[in-house]
């Protein structure tokens, strides 16, 4: 896949260099995208209109998307046995945490968004 991108002679230093940028990219997409979800939940959740809670559920839905697309190219490219187990055990723990907040994203759906309790105070 990225090897086509890539001009360096496979046994080359810069093939090496090349896949470990790719890995760390891959990794920071999947870092930074799952706090950024975490935020966009919270914000549908403190939402004053079912506008703004839509869009802030759209957009987390973007940043799970793309972070499962580097988790699933991540996991094509890995070949030291033990990232390989620490990459599972990963895995695991993502879906048992996943489960909690799908159903807190359903809850948030069908409630009223209600205004932001400090609303008052900045009037």
């Amino acid at each position: 896949m990225w090897l086509s991108h890539c001009d360096a002679e496979p046994t080359s230093p810069e093939i090496f260099l090349f896949f470990y940028e790719k890995l760390n990219y891959l990794q920071g997409k999947i870092a930074t995208n799952t706090p950024r979800a975490h935020v966009r939940v919270l914000s549908a959740r403190n939402a004053e209109t079912p506008q703004e809670r839509d869009q802030n559920l759209a957009r987390m839905s973007e940043l799970v998307a793309d972070m499962l697309r580097a988790m699933d190219a991540y996991a094509k490219v890995i070949t030291d046995a033990e990232d390989a187990k620490n990459f599972q055990i990963l895995k695991q723990k993502r879906a048992a945490c996943v489960a909690d907040p799908t159903a807190y994203i359903d809850l948030l759906k069908a409630e009223k968004p209600r205004p932001h309790p400090d609303s008052a105070l900045m009037e």
